[in-house]
């Protein structure tokens, strides 16, 4: 999926004095939790899920 990136002044909203403390934004901003799911989830990086020895089994 496609979707607009966040500008710097979007993202500064967390930045303001007395940001100690994650904004309500941030867990209902759609376009930031696609952003978050692009990079952390759909990145062209691995994922590590689990160890080699929680896998008993080849194809598990």
């Amino acid at each position: 999926m496609n979707v607009p990136s966040l500008s710097t002044a979007e993202l500064s909203r967390w930045s303001q004095p007395g940001s100690s403390r994650v904004p309500f934004w941030a867990y209902t901003d759609a376009l930031l939790y696609q952003r978050e799911l692009d990079r952390i989830f759909y990145g062209a990086h691995w994922c590590y899920v689990g160890l080699e020895v929680e896998i008993p089994n080849i194809g598990d």
